[in-house]
């Protein structure tokens, strides 16, 4: 079931598609903000806003309270949040979390047992990412090499050759097992394997406005900032499988309230999901969409590079 949703906030900022107990959609329309649906029916499954809770508190047991509190409503945990003066990264089980302070200082906690991760003197991630599974952690600087950290231990540091002074802030993405590692930076897309060898590169002949990655790290999704064309390439290969206007695929689903009746006030995807069964969610400003890639065009081998 496809459907669009409108909602009273002006801006949707992030999109988590969330599989456990059941399928839910959690987006977020302020940092701190979440309001749930359920991926099916659309069903409101309610909103929560999170605790403006300290870094110098993590030594109160009401930290371990609040990283335990992290979950939707079938009780996955939200893979990413923001809180008071830090960014908490979790894993799928909750088993571990990175955070992301202030000051740039990286904290692995495993247990409740924190380490600080130590990174070279002056750098500063533009993007950082997680593999909730087995800990991977990835990191994106600001000369455009990238950090690879094996939970607490570092692996490598590499150049990537993206560029990291243009209108688009580069983003870098891992998957569950870390079997794909993508970074973009609005020109091309980099694929990398687990040791940060380079695997594919991609020019890109539009300005990306979005960018996902499925957990299984097989299918990556953009949206086109000049079009609003959706994109789904082959994380592997990045070869181009299947495209679509986001305003038709919004379009073509099912309305959920009477004010997804009216115009988005954008056709460009702002943000986007995907999950491993093929799901693709995305914001049109206040506008949610749940759709699918089998409502995408599928593209002939010839055009797919």
């Amino acid at each position: 079931m496809t459907w669009r949703l409108q909602l009273p906030q002006p801006l949707i900022r992030r999109i988590d598609l969330l599989t456990g107990a059941s399928s839910v959609v959690a987006v977020w329309t302020q940092m701190d903000r979440v309001h749930y649906y359920d991926q099916r029916s659309a069903k409101s499954l309610g909103e929560r806003v999170i605790d403006k809770m300290s870094a110098v508190e993590r030594a109160d047991p009401r930290w371990r309270k609040f990283l335990d509190e992290l979950r939707a409503p079938n009780s996955s945990y939200l893979p990413l949040v923001y809180a008071a003066n830090l960014t908490v990264h979790s894993a799928e089980d909750g088993s571990f979390h990175l955070y992301q302070l202030a000051d740039a200082t990286l904290v692995l906690d495993v247990g409740g047992k924190e380490s600080v991760i130590e990174v070279e003197d002056g750098v500063r991630f533009v993007s950082l990412d997680l593999d909730r599974q087995l800990g991977l952690i990835v990191g994106l600087d600001r000369g455009g090499r990238l950090h690879l950290y094996q939970q607490r231990i570092r692996i490598g540091i590499h150049d990537t050759d993206l560029a990291m002074d243009g209108e688009f802030t580069p983003i870098v993405l891992t998957s569950l097992s870390s079997k794909a590692i993508l970074a973009i930076d609005g020109a091309q897309i980099v694929t990398f394997d687990a040791a940060g060898k380079v695997r594919k590169r991609l020019e890109l002949h539009y300005l990306p406005s979005a960018i996902a990655l499925s957990p299984d790290g097989r299918v990556c999704v953009t949206a086109d900032a000049d079009t609003g064309v959706i994109r789904a390439y082959d994380a592997e290969t990045l070869m181009a499988t299947h495209q679509r206007f986001a305003i038709d695929l919004a379009a073509d689903a099912r309305r959920s309230n009477a004010a997804a009746g009216g115009q988005p006030t954008t056709s460009v995807p702002g943000v986007l999901a995907i999950n491993n069964r093929g799901v693709v969610a995305f914001g049109l400003g206040g506008l949610l969409c749940v759709t699918s890639m089998n409502r995408m065009k599928a593209l002939p081998a010839s055009v797919r590079s």
